[in-house]
Order: C-alpha cells, then sequence, then structure tokens
C-alpha cells in the first residue's frame, strides 16, 4: 500500500495499522490523537478523507509560507508552525472550510476562466500534472499542488489564483513562498503521474510567477507578477528542513520561531509613589475618554437641532440654497448618487435595452483621477491592450446621472447629506480660538472637580457646563 493509492475512509484498525505507518513521523503519532483525527475528519470531510490524509505526509504550498515568515521574524497570518506541527502529528484535525476558503475553492475555476479569456492565456495542464506529481530527493518533505500553469505573452508561468475579500491586506510573503516551492520542485525534481508512468522526460523551468487576484468591483482579473527571489527559495528549503525534522524527529523548533510573551508590568512591583500616580492617571484617562463619549453624542443633539432651526427658514429645506447666519461654523448640504439605487436603475436599463451595465454607467461618471505614475501605468494597460479608465476609481456624476433618470422615466437616485465644520473664515478663527480656550478651562475645571469626588449629578453622570439636549433632542 502507498499514500498514492489510499482512498476512502478505512475502519480503526485499519487505519491504525496499515495507514498510520505510511507517514514519516508515525512514530510520532499518539494512536489516540489519531483516532480522533480519524473521527474528526470522516465526520467534517469525508469525501476528502484520504487527501487529507496525503496533506500529513509533507509540507504543502500553503504551508511553506507561514513557516518562513516565522523564520523571517513575522507574524503568523493564520497559523503558527507550532499549530501546524500539531496537525502533522495528528494532535489537532485539519481546520474546517471557512467562508473565505470555500470561496476560494468555488471561484477558482471562474477566475481561470476569466484570466485565460481576457488575457489571452493558454493552460498548461501537463506542467501543472507534473509538479503536482513532482518530488524532491533532498527535501522529501515538499509537495505543493499548484492551482495553474500558464503560457502568457511568450512566458511559461506559474499561477496561483486568489480571490481575498480585501488583497491589499494579505501577506504577500505567504503567495511568494508557495510559488517559489512550486517553482523549485518544477526545476529540481522529476513529475509522474499517479501510476508511476513518467509525465516528462526531465526537471521543467518556468520564466514566471504569477499571483492572479479576482477584483470584486469590476468582476474582472488582475495578474501580479512576482519577482524571483533566490534568498526567499532558499528560505523555503531550510525553513522546510527545520520544521519537518520537528514533525518528524521531534528537534526543537528555533526559539526566534516561537513569539516570546511580553512581559506584564506587576502592579505590586511599582513603588508606592508611581503606584499611586499609575491610580490617579488611570482614574484620569477613563473619565476623559467618557466624557469624549458623551461629548461627541450632545454635539450631534446639538448639532441636529440646529440645522433643523436653520432648514426651518429655507424655502427649499435644503441648506446648499442658504447663506447660514452662524459665525464660527460653515455648514451645507451635499447631494450624491444613491449607489444601490443606481445599480437597480442600471439593471433595468440594461435588460430593457440589452446594453451592458458597465456600458451604460461609463457615461454617468466623472474622468478618472488618481495618484498614479502615469507613464508607467499607461504601458502596461498598452501592453495588455487594456481601456485605461477600467483601472481608475470613478465617481458618480450626479448631474449626469439626474438626467439620465429623468431621461428614462425614473426617479433620480440621489441622496442628501448635512455636513457641518469650523469656519474657516478670520473673524471664525478667531471666535474658534476663544471658544478653545475657554472649553481647555472647562475642562481641566471638570478633570479637578472628578480627582475631589464632586464631578457627578444626583445621577451619578458627570455634570456638564451648558443646558443638557431636552428628552428626544
Amino acid at each position: 500500500m502507498t499514500l498514492r493509492k489510499l482512498s476512502g475512509i478505512p475502519d480503526e484498525d485499519t487505519f491504525a495499522t496499515e495507514w498510520l505507518p505510511l507517514l514519516p513521523q508515525a512514530a510520532r503519532i499518539n494512536r489516540d490523537d489519531a483516532l480522533r483525527w480519524r473521527e474528526a475528519v470522516a465526520d467534517q470531510d469525508p469525501e476528502r478523507f484520504a487527501w487529507h490524509f496525503r496533506r500529513l505526509a509533507g509540507i504543502g504550498g500553503s504551508e511553506i509560507g507561514e513557516i518562513v515568515q516565522a523564520s523571517f521574524g513575522m507574524s503568523a497570518t493564520f497559523k503558527t508552525p507550532r499549530m501546524l506541527a500539531l496537525q502533522k502529528l495528528m494532535a489537532l484535525p485539519p481546520d474546517p472550510p471557512s467562508p473565505a476558503m470555500r470561496r476560494g475553492i468555488l471561484m477558482e475555476p471562474a477566475i481561470q476562466r476569466i484570466f485565460c479569456e481576457d488575457w489571452g492565456a493558454e493552460p498548461m495542464s501537463s506542467v501543472v500534472s507534473a509538479g503536482n506529481a513532482a518530488r524532491s530527493a533532498a527535501h522529501p518533505w515538499a509537495a505543493v499542488n499548484i492551482d495553474d500553469a500558464v503560457m502568457l505573452d511568450g512566458r511559461c508561468c506559474l499561477v496561483d489564483y486568489k480571490a481575498p475579500s480585501n488583497p491589499s491586506e494579505q501577506s504577500l510573503t505567504i503567495y511568494a513562498a508557495q510559488l517559489h516551492l512550486s517553482d523549485y520542485l518544477l526545476a529540481t525534481g522529476m513529475g509522474f503521474h499517479q501510476d508511476g508512468d513518467p509525465i516528462v522526460d526531465g526537471p521543467l523551468s518556468c520564466d514566471g510567477l504569477l499571483n492572479v487576484y479576482f477584483d470584486y468591483e469590476r468582476g474582472a482579473v488582475l495578474p501580479v507578477d512576482v519577482p524571483y527571489s533566490a534568498p526567499l527559495a532558499e528560505a523555503c528549503l531550510s525553513a522546510g528542513d527545520t520544521f519537518w525534522a520537528h514533525v518528524v524527529d521531534g528537534v526543537p523548533l528555533p526559539q526566534a520561531w516561537r513569539p516570546e510573551p511580553k512581559p506584564a508590568i506587576e502592579f505590586d512591583a511599582l513603588s508606592p509613589e508611581d503606584q499611586t500616580k499609575v491610580d490617579a492617571l488611570e482614574s484620569r484617562c477613563l473619565m476623559l475618554k467618557l466624557a469624549t463619549v458623551q461629548a461627541e453624542e450632545l454635539y450631534r443633539a446639538a448639532e441636529g437641532e440646529l440645522l433643523d432651526l436653520l432648514r426651518g427658514h429655507s424655502p427649499s429645506g435644503s441648506l446648499a440654497r442658504l447663506k447660514a447666519p452662524t459665525q464660527a461654523m460653515a455648514l451645507g448640504t451635499r447631494t450624491a448618487v444613491d449607489k444601490e439605487a443606481m445599480e437597480a436603475i442600471l439593471k433595468a436599463e440594461a435588460a430593457r435595452s440589452g446594453l451592458r451595465e458597465d456600458d451604460l454607467a461609463n457615461n454617468l461618471k466623472k474622468p478618472p483621477s488618481a495618484n498614479l505614475d502615469e507613464a508607467k501605468a499607461r504601458a502596461f494597460i498598452e501592453r495588455h491592450a487594456a481601456n485605461p479608465s477600467d483601472f481608475y476609481q470613478r465617481d458618480w456624476d450626479v448631474e449626469a446621472v439626474t438626467q439620465f433618470a429623468k431621461a428614462n422615466g425614473y426617479e433620480p437616485p440621489l441622496r442628501e447629506s448635512t455636513w457641518m465644520a469650523l469656519g474657516r473664515s478670520k473673524a471664525a478663527k478667531a471666535l474658534v480660538e476663544e471658544a478653545r480656550g475657554e472649553v481647555a478651562a472647562a475642562v481641566r475645571d471638570l478633570v479637578a472637580q472628578f480627582e475631589k469626588g464632586d464631578a457627578a449629578d444626583e445621577d451619578g453622570e458627570i455634570e456638564w457646563l451648558g443646558p443638557r439636549p431636552q428628552e428626544g433632542g
């Protein structure tokens, strides 16, 4: 029996006596842990039971990134090396599919199709098969599951498809390490079919590494080149060797890989003088924090009363058409497009006219504006024969949207919001500075009252200068 030929879910005896010995770390696995692992995986993902077991026999592409990050002294993105080791030793079951994992699995074929159609990439299935079956004699733990290999612009590229909710928040080190390990196995290993017949006659080489992200806003994909890094490739191998020695032989993980707990300051270790200062400053911070929250609530209430009063003196009910008689504050009304209402109109118009929603929307948005290196951006866009305006965020043009909606029998999808801020005129600034001094003095008095225990009213609330907002205000 070999790992490649495993299938189904074995009974407990077969699992313990025939499956477990196939793992390099079998001697370090507790039998009870293994049986609990079997039960958990059989319950959570029975169709891929054998696949989960085979993953125990090595380090996959998604795992090597976490290990490399630890070796660089970086924090874990999803799991620490210790957690990964416990899973390899069956002390922890595999993680159940999270919504993000499920999204990635289900969307990968769609991302691949869009990428190939929009960017002219040609899949190379033989390279994928060779890479996924390749093994290294020097690093027998290395095992990857390559998403794709394509021919793009005359280059053979390894591809990793990603569908994160926010690509900017993801760790590039994890993704880059995954591709570097795949590239190493292709360049140095030999690929075989599961039945043992060779796929290729020798090592393969690729000219590029790509992360292909899905852009939810545009419904498009964005390929991003991952520069090859010899130090990162070496780190994958050395860190993988270190981790696997821990799993198989029990060699301790490097101390630097294990985050040191931050030492806590013991209150009793402080001098009596510092303890008194800590108590006083903590009380002051707490009071001011709570005062800030209450002040914000009072401000919103007063702002609402002021705006409502002024709106009552405007013939249209809009502050945009009224020069408000305030001296220190500037205020007005913003009109913006209601995105959800606009999307509903575009969907209805697209169904009626047969035009694409994006084409309809394109004429209703302001010209693109962004702080980009125009020369580099345009060179990239022209190289891939893309539409330049697709690469800029564009806001709705209120006037164009209004005309479009009225012309097609819709209520303009607009919403108004009122704003108020400190005025910028010389007179306003003078009043603001005067008020700032009065507020600072009032806050200092409030802090002093609080520290003396005199700042609470009969209800136990902080006493505020000036009238409180009325009920419902």
